[in-house]
């Protein structure tokens, strides 16, 4: 019957779409379906859930510039997916081929592999629920991805992927996720590669990472490859990272290490396993970054870090943000990075250091005056104590500085004034983060007076400082002289209306401008003539204007300025009060927005109508990768609306629809749009309306469903 029907298209020049529905859905009858691509051009998409709802999507009296192809639920196993992928891939316009819920397993995805001829990039998971997605090329670009979750790999299979990985050319980044990996296992496929020439990553999550034979591993990688660059261990992640052949200085070719970048972050790091450290460093001799960052060393575990500091000649950045570090395990540290001739980059930020470690700091300073950046966020001193004043007083003769982050600090204005008053010389500042240092308007002049020589300044952050207008006036007539600023945060900085405007306006004079945080301030009063002067800035990429109390006065000149904005990729409008009516208005102009990567409607008071018409346009915004539709009165109408656009919105990874008015109905629906959405990775539906044994039986089903 398929195949009849298939004949009688070209007299259907106008038929858009064929359900159909069958008993037979026997391999024959899935690779007709897939033939039909072959022989009617005009067809878009093949979906297929299951025998009973099977459809084929067309376009009108014109041919299908990209075909798309989703196989669920066909019974599709390792005898059937070579012959499916070699009828599929004769059709140069395929972009995508999606399988769900069959029955292909270990072997069958390594055979399906081994078949793709010009897929880009290749996703696959077994648990809890089996997906594949297959992203195909048509402009030429070889490089490929593969991404493979849940698969119990046994040594045969891990073979046989070895096998491909060795015959597949360009693939430049493997990701395996909880597929029973071993380490012998991931030290084979980093032989495989490192026989290839070009650029390759390779991703490994397993329980293995984050435990005690961290350092083992660490320590096989630095030398099974003289190509490796790269080492990143983030909790049970271990990203591998090696050069492309044509890249390598003679260094490498002459047998050292090529290793520059260890991290070691947010892992099982502490006092037992950091002492496995000192193999690792004696055979790196051209380190130039290294991060140990959110790990238990502790003081103890700092010490001993501290000592194997003198053997990194070349080390040029050094991360220790929250390791538990207090003043005593600062001493040690301070002493080994004044013999760390490189060293430029020191991030000790959210360590209880308090102002003992701001005088071991200060004896660092006298030494590294060449230093470019510092972060001591959250570091437990103040500004204002002794040993605070003399630690500015030190960072004040560091006149290379080019990043400095002194936030969560107590800086009163007498000592900012101190900082500030070293600005003419430090001509090469880009980014300096002031954010939550008790500053008042006061600080503000003395950072205005003084902050016009750094021409370079690219990114000023003053977050919740009680600035209030008067010191906002100041910084309008500084903000023209700053060609080069492209990033300024203000958010909760007692900012009225009148100051907001003034602002505006004055950012519309810097050329370069793409971020603005102006969150929790109320322009209310004013909203009309700021977003007036907004618009004039052309380039901006990102605007947060979180609680501003923006409603109905402000509406109509919102909506004129998002048709300025073309480069925008990051709006947050969430925690004002807009009218239905408005945001209606808003999601039709959406599409406009084509660069758009994250939309946040946070309690915004988005009903089940606005969400509908948001269903209608989001499919438009071809870049969107968040949605944040939280804390609002979206119901099962609303989200089944949503549900139904989700496969149009091909970039999308993340949705939050948390306290919402959901029941059942809806949660199911979007559950069922999962299942064909397979690149979509969480949609966040806690604290709706749905039962606790609901909520664990639709996580189970699908685990991208976040209850």
């Amino acid at each position: 019957m398929i195949e009849i029907l298939l004949n009688h298209f070209p007299q259907l020049p106008h038929m858009s779409m064929l359900n159909i529905s069958t008993s037979d859905l026997s391999p024959s009858c899935v690779a007709l379906l897939a033939g039909s691509i072959n022989l009617c051009d005009r067809i878009s998409e093949v979906e297929v859930r299951s025998a009973e709802y099977i459809c084929l999507h067309l376009q009108r009296q014109q041919k299908a510039s990209k075909v798309i192809c989703r196989f669920n639920n066909c019974k599709i196993g390792k005898n059937e997916v070579d012959n499916l992928l070699k009828i599929v891939q004769q059709n140069p316009n395929l972009l995508e081929v999606s399988m769900g819920s069959n029955h292909l397993s270990e072997d069958g995805i390594l055979q399906l592999l081994s078949s793709i001829k010009h897929g880009t990039d290749v996703s696959a998971s077994l648990n809890p629920n089996e997906e594949i997605h297959v992203v195909f090329s048509s402009s030429g670009d070889l490089s490929r991805k593969i991404g493979l979750s849940g698969y119990n790999f046994h040594a045969d299979h891990l073979k046989k992927l070895c096998a491909v990985l060795e015959k597949t050319d360009h693939v430049n980044h493997v990701k395996l996720k909880k597929n029973n990996i071993s380490l012998e296992a991931t030290k084979e496929l980093v032989m495989v590669q490192s026989r290839k020439r070009h650029y390759f990553t390779l991703s490994i999550d397993e329980p293995w990472v984050g435990g005690e034979h961290l350092m083992s591993a660490v320590h096989h990688f630095v030398h099974i490859s003289t190509r490796v660059q790269c080492i990143r261990v983030f909790k049970n992640k271990l990203t591998i990272e090696m050069n492309d052949v044509d890249s390598q200085d003679q260094s490498v070719a002459e047998g050292f290490q090529a290793l520059k970048l260890l991290r070691l972050n947010e892992c099982s790091l502490d006092i037992d396993n950091v002492k496995s450290l000192d193999p690792v460093i004696k055979h790196i001799t051209s380190l130039t970054e290294l991060s140990l960052s959110r790990t238990n060393l502790g003081d103890t575990g700092v010490q001993i870090v501290s000592s194997l500091l003198t053997s990194l000649p070349t080390l040029r950045i050094i991360k220790l943000a929250s390791v538990n570090m207090s003043h005593i395990g600062i001493i040690p540290l301070i002493e080994s990075l004044k013999n760390c001739k490189a060293i430029q980059d020191i991030d000790l930020s959210s360590n209880a250091i308090g102002e003992e470690g701001a005088k071991s700091l200060t004896h660092l300073l006298t030494e590294k005056r060449n230093l470019h950046a510092i972060n001591v966020c959250g570091c437990d001193f103040s500004a204002t104590s002794e040993e605070g004043r003399q630690f500015v007083a030190q960072l004040t003769k560091c006149q290379d500085l080019q990043e400095l982050n002194l936030q969560y600090m107590s800086v009163d204005d007498d000592s900012l004034l101190v900082l500030c008053q070293a600005f003419p010389q430090m001509l090469s500042m880009r980014k300096l983060m002031l954010a939550n240092n008790k500053i008042t308007h006061k600080g503000v002049f003395h950072l205005t007076e003084n902050i016009t020589h750094c021409t370079a300044i690219e990114s000023i952050d003053l977050g919740c400082n009680s600035i209030a207008d008067i010191g906002i006036e100041r910084l309008v007539a500084l903000l023209p002289s700053l060609k080069n600023l492209k990033k300024i945060k203000l958010p909760q900085c007692s900012i009225s209306s009148t100051g907001g405007l003034n602002l505006a306006e004055a950012l519309s004079q810097c050329p370069l401008v793409e971020e603005i945080d102006l969150s929790r301030n109320n322009f209310e009063n004013k909203a009309t003539c700021l977003f007036a002067a907004l618009a004039q800035v052309r380039h901006l990429k990102v605007l947060h204007l979180r609680a501003c109390g923006l409603g109905v006065k402000s509406e109509s000149a919102l909506m004129e300025a998002l048709g300025s904005w073309q480069q925008m990729e990051d709006l947050s409008l969430s925690e004002n009060a807009f009218t239905e009516q408005y945001l209606l208005k808003l999601s039709k102009r959406l599409p406009h927005l084509t660069l758009l990567r994250k939309l946040d409607l946070k309690l915004c008071g988005v009903s089940d109508s606005v969400c509908k018409s948001l269903a209608n346009v989001l499919g438009c915004c071809q870049n969107l990768e968040e949605i944040i539709l939280s804390w609002n009165r979206i119901g099962d109408d609303g989200l089944c609306a949503l549900a139904s656009s989700l496969k149009h919105m091909r970039r999308l990874k993340k949705m939050d629809l948390e306290k919402n008015q959901i029941r059942v109905k809806g949660a199911e629906a979007m559950a069922q749009a999962l299942s064909v959405c397979l690149w979509i990775k969480v949609i966040s539906l806690w604290g709706n309306l749905l039962t606790k044994d609901m909520a664990e039986k639709l996580h189970k089903e699908n685990a991208r469903l976040s209850f």
